[in-house]
């Protein structure tokens, strides 16, 4: 399923969460049942209310809540921190917008294929935990991620003498010996992270480019859904017919990265 980045929006009234998916079983809904839902009033909006003049705008309070998976057989409870803020609305005046800075368990902003690496998919993990607080330290666990990606590989993380190679040089090794244009994919990523090293300052837009690419990296490498589909429809070519006309079409067929 492709990464629907206007689910991740940074705030939402209650009368429209987004539609997140329940990290433990991957399947079901997460819903609101708002008599779970606290909010606390901050000290910072307590002061602002002893003033003479303020905007509704400015206060800034706490919530808490519990999310629920509406799959039957999960029905996992996710936890939801966060601030609350009015915002004007010209049809129903103020309303309350809830601004997530922690879910726990951290929800998946998208769900890499079965078959990758343990290592890269706790980093993806990370990474998307790290989401709501800080994005450079999300978007730099994405770049840690490529070195896990390199070392699965193949591609040395030293050389002879023992000293740490670049990534960059490795992401070249990859683009030399194994796939040039997936190599590409892979500097792309390099250079959003190197952003969130150095620079420090990535917006979500450069964190989504970041996960999309990611994701359909991982599909390249450890779903191989091209290679499974060329084989299929070479096999329906060379019957010239629909495999269930003929016998024993779908004996196992293996891949190579």
């Amino acid at each position: 399923m492709a990464l629907d980045r206007n689910n991740w929006r940074s705030s939402f009234p209650l009368h429209d969460i987004p539609h997140y998916i329940c990290p433990t079983c991957n399947k079901g809904l997460l819903e609101l049942d708002s008599k779970n839902l606290k909010e606390f009033n901050s000290r910072y909006s307590k002061e602002i209310s002893k003033m003479k003049e303020y905007e509704f705008e400015w206060f800034q309070d706490r919530f808490i809540t519990f999310l629920q998976c509406n799959n039957k057989k999960c029905q996992d409870y996710i936890t939801l921190i966060g601030n609350v803020t009015p915002e004007h609305d010209y049809e129903d005046g103020y309303v309350s917008y809830f601004y997530p800075l922690l879910f726990n368990p951290a929800l998946k902003i998208f769900i890499p294929c079965l078959k990758t690496p343990e290592k890269i998919v706790k980093m993806l993990n990370e990474s998307f935990a790290l989401f709501w607080i800080d994005k450079s330290a999300a978007v730099n666990k994405i770049r840690i991620m490529l070195e896990f990606l390199m070392d699965d590989q193949g591609i040395e993380r030293t050389d002879t003498r023992g000293k740490m190679i670049a990534l960059a040089r490795r992401i070249d090794k990859f683009k030399r010996e194994h796939n040039e244009d997936m190599g590409k994919l892979m500097e792309a990523i390099k250079w959003v992270g190197n952003d969130g090293s150095h620079a420090g300052d990535i917006k979500a837009s450069d964190l989504f480019d970041a996960y999309e690419i990611t994701e359909y990296v991982l599909e390249l490498l450890y779903e191989k859904r091209k290679e499974k589909l060329t084989d299929l429809s070479s096999k329906i070519n060379t019957a010239k017919s629909s495999l269930s006309k003929i016998p024993n079409p779908r004996e196992p067929i293996k891949y190579f990265v």
